[in-house]
């Protein structure tokens, strides 16, 4: 199970991926994440290992699923302070999604 730990990569320019984040949200009109929210899905999805083990990653029981999503949001939240509360929502959005994403990763061998 230690192949399927969420980490963000070890240099992340915060700064730079912001600015990033923040013109992906400008070109998207009908986004309904807040900028924060899309900057904290850029660093899970563009900036960790969460895209290379994803499928097998929602395999696993939800305990150990929502457990390592909560340590990926914390470090995120240690980026920057004002992230915290935009980690909740996407916690509770992940946790919400679980049975579907679980579901689906079934279907990949």
């Amino acid at each position: 199970m230690e192949n399927l730990k969420l980490r963000l990569n070890e240099k992340i320019d915060l700064k730079d991926i912001s600015s990033k984040a923040k013109k992906d949200f400008e070109r998207n009109k009908n986004n309904k994440l807040s900028e924060n929210q899309n900057l904290i899905y850029l660093l899970i999805h563009r900036y960790s290992n969460y895209e290379k083990i994803m499928w097998s990653f929602w395999k696993n029981e939800k305990t150990f699923v929502m457990s390592e999503l909560k340590k990926i949001l914390i470090d995120i939240s240690k980026l920057d302070r004002a992230l915290s509360w935009d980690c909740e929502e996407v916690f509770l959005r992940y946790e919400r999604l679980y049975d579907q994403k679980n579901s689906k990763s079934k279907w990949v061998a």
